[in-house]
């Protein structure tokens, strides 16, 4: 399916607030009002421009910080593999979610990033990535670029143990998948070591091609909105973000857990390997603790 030229978003924002576009393209929001509605704001750009010039590190943009400087997750980096995002309702967690994946989809093609979305807060993140053909004086509410995202679930299925089975099916054999093409690779002296940073860039170089025999690996993130509520009702699927959670970094597999709180309930796998920990406001200062050593999330200002 054609890309369109329009990347729409999504914001939380009020009639009375203040909108400021920066040097990066960037709307910056300041709202006003406690009362919040959702609008649709538009931004043209050249999208297959912006993915063949796409930085070599797969980087979300997160916030601004002093001096307008980009505060940024670099997943690329061997440190920020998997990332857990707690607060209470309310203070932005599916927002935050629905920004990484949208700044992602702008600066990456689906050859390089794809997305397996679980929502288990009855989609509230993933209908924001509904295909719609409204226009903008219609009130239109999400675009998609559809071929980023290769799997999706929520809790408001009525198949939802089909649905639960078939996604553990997907990440099996993504595992697997990925570790014959770069154990392959490695074999046939393609690349020096299994990992999927080398074997990206000899694709981008050429040094591997599509030829029956090998394809392309994007970067995979496996977001979960709610991740206490998925572990409530399909606990068996640990087993595979386990998996993840240990082989990631050289498969090219991401995590990125979102709750309200975790409550002692991480695998220690998970927990050990998920370093990237963001907590948004949260109502018991054991959580802001138990996520980031520290209770400054607790005195986060509910305003």
């Amino acid at each position: 399916q054609e890309y369109e030229d329009v990347m729409q978003m999504c914001f939380l924002t009020s009639d009375n607030a203040e909108f400021t576009r920066t040097e990066g393209g960037f709307v910056a929001l300041k709202t006003k009002e406690k009362e919040y509605k959702r609008v649709g704001v538009y931004l043209t750009f050249p999208l297959t421009e912006k993915w063949e010039h796409a930085p070599a590190d797969v980087i979300a943009r997160i916030g601004s910080a002093e001096e307008n400087r980009t505060i940024k997750l670099n997943f690329s980096d061997g440190v920020n593999i998997h990332a857990i995002v707690i607060g209470t309702s309310g203070s932005g967690k599916s927002q935050f979610l629905i920004s990484i994946v949208l700044d992602m989809m702008l600066h990456y093609s689906a050859d390089d990033v794809n997305f397996v979305f679980m929502d288990f807060k009855g989609n509230a993140f993933s209908s924001a990535f509904t295909l719609t053909t409204d226009t903008a004086e219609s009130g239109v509410r999400s675009l998609v670029c559809p071929n980023h995202i290769v799997g999706s679930i929520s809790n408001i299925e009525s198949d939802g143990e089909y649905q639960i089975t078939r996604i553990r099916i997907l990440l099996k054999k993504e595992i697997s998948k990925r570790e014959s093409l770069l154990a392959q690779a490695t074999q046939a002296n393609l690349i020096s070591e299994a990992r999927i940073d080398l074997y990206q860039e000899a694709f981008k170089n050429q040094k591997i091609e599509e030829d029956g025999t090998f394809e392309k690996l994007p970067e995979l993130f496996i977001i979960v909105d709610e991740f206490m509520e998925l572990l409530d009702t399909y606990s068996s699927i640990v087993a595979e973000f386990n998996m993840i959670a240990r082989k990631g970094r050289s498969l090219g597999m991401h995590l990125i857990l979102s709750s309200q709180k975790m409550g002692g309930r991480l695998s220690p796998q998970i927990s050990a390997n998920a370093s990237t920990r963001i907590c948004f406001r949260v109502i018991d200062q054991s959580d802001s603790t138990e996520m980031i050593g520290t209770d400054d999330a607790y005195y986060i200002d509910s305003a």
